[in-house]
């Protein structure tokens, strides 16, 4: 996950990473939004995003499971799920 502040936790900058979940997400920004109320839940990929979420995950129909990260964005089709921060 991205680190709290730029530069935390850095070993080698120069790494070819990913960063799970995005930039901004990070790991005390999911436990704040957590304690504030919100829960991972799922959300039936019907093309759109939706308002007020982070996509975490994408579950295909065949059950593969794939992160969202900086490198990859996520293209749901139909009869995909999200797993969504809501």
């Amino acid at each position: 996950m991205a680190p709290r502040h730029p530069g935390h936790g850095v070993i080698a900058p120069y790494a070819a990473v990913e960063t799970l979940f995005g930039p901004t997400l990070t790991r005390y920004d999911v436990a704040r939004r957590y304690d504030a109320g919100a829960r991972i839940t799922l959300a039936p990929a019907d093309g759109t995003i939706p308002s007020g979420t982070d996509v975490l995950f994408l579950l295909t129909p065949d059950d593969a499971l794939i992160p969202a990260t900086t490198s990859q964005p996520l293209i749901p089709r139909p009869g995909d799920t999200l797993v969504v921060l809501r």
